[in-house]
């Protein structure tokens, strides 16, 4: 199972100093958009984190605390959002082209966590991922995945996170699996890192 590390911030006892090798990678999304990140290794086997950057910035954020990390011995690996910095899309301007990209940018998550955990030297049981703002969901998201099964089929979960504008609540949107049998109080079961809750019952039709 993998174990993930989530953080806003990151402190760390500075170990030998490591050789950081820097270089721009293109990243392909689940549906076929380039991602632009950058990857600092450290020269030698170790530690890997994946760093989100927040709305209003790029991965160039973390360039500082990339290359601190890649010094004392961690795989780093930033990376855009998509529509923002060099990574593909138009940068999201009103509530529907939000809402639209945070449906995307879970998987567009798990394929820079892939990118990083394929590299060279990358100890699998020592991942770590870091987000500030809109990050830190990204992160947590990660971390702890959401599933929902519908009628005893899984759903596809296309966001899950905290409902924008609405303060303390959690909102879940999931594509219903066309096999589902349609009724009048079809059970449903929310899972998160593996604690699934009790079912409830809807209306599919």
């Amino acid at each position: 199972m993998k174990t993930l590390l989530i953080a806003a911030a990151l402190t760390f006892v500075a170990g030998l100093s490591a050789e950081v090798h820097k270089k721009d990678v293109d990243i392909k999304a689940p549906d076929g958009a380039q991602l632009k990140g950058t990857y600092f290794s450290a020269g030698r086997p170790g530690p890997a984190i994946l760093l989100l950057h927040q709305c209003n910035m790029d991965r160039h954020a973390w360039d500082g605390l990339a290359e601190d990390l890649a010094g004392n011995g961690f795989h780093v690996l930033t990376v855009d959002f998509r529509g923002f910095g060099e990574s593909g899309g138009e940068k999201p301007t009103d509530p529907a082209q939000r809402s639209a990209a945070r449906e995307k940018w879970p998987g567009d998550v798990d394929a820079a966590y892939a990118y990083l955990t394929g590299q060279k030297g990358v100890d699998q049981a020592q991942v770590a991922v870091g987000g500030a703002s809109y990050g830190v969901t990204q992160s947590s998201d990660l971390a702890n995945p959401v599933t929902v099964t519908i009628g005893g089929k899984p759903g596809q979960v296309l966001f899950a996170g905290l409902a924008p504008g609405f303060a303390g609540l959690y909102q879940v949107n999931v594509t219903v699996p066309e096999e589902v049998t349609t009724g009048a109080s079809v059970p449903v079961v929310l899972s998160v890192a593996g604690v699934s809750s009790r079912p409830v019952t809807a209306a599919i039709k």
